[in-house]
């Protein structure tokens, strides 16, 4: 790899950063275009996809909720802005679909002396759990009335 930057090191680090920079886009683009499969409009969608960051780009292809979450996140991000702490806080509980990626941000945020946001985000959460509680008991139910193996039935020993 040394022996690729030998000729930049006549350059300035700005001018080398932006001719290493220009390189490695056009190798993108290269690549996109000798071997991105299907007509113009699907060929246009993949190099779009190219320049996405990754966790949107992974939510659209798995479907997954990420880009809810961080839309929902910009949101209570403008209201904490705005001085609507408390309900920047209840925005925060979109993390309660997707936990991994959004779980330390509440706790950030008080650490950081946002009370309120910290207790819009605490009494969200209190009635997302109260509302999800009943469907977890009548589904553990079914798997028990039903002879579903749940897990205490699945585990060996």
């Amino acid at each position: 790899m040394s022996i690729l930057m030998v000729p930049f090191t006549r350059l300035s680090p700005e001018h080398g950063f932006l001719v290493w920079s220009t390189m490695l886009l056009c190798s993108v683009i290269v690549c996109w275009s000798l071997l991105a499969p299907g007509d113009a409009p699907a060929r246009a969608v993949q190099l779009a996809m190219v320049f996405v960051p990754y966790p949107v780009a992974l939510g659209l292809m798995h479907g997954q909720v990420i880009p809810l979450q961080m839309a929902l996140l910009a949101v209570s991000y403008v209201l904490l802005e705005r001085g609507r702490d408390f309900f920047a806080g209840v925005l925060l509980c979109v993390m309660a679909l997707k936990p991994q990626g959004l779980q330390l941000i509440p706790f950030a945020l008080l650490t950081a002396g946002r009370k309120r946001v910290f207790a819009g985000w605490a009494v969200a959460m209190a009635i997302v759990g109260s509302r999800s509680s009943p469907s977890f008991a009548s589904t553990a139910r079914w798997h028990t009335c039903s002879g579903s193996p749940g897990p205490e039935r699945t585990r060996r020993t």
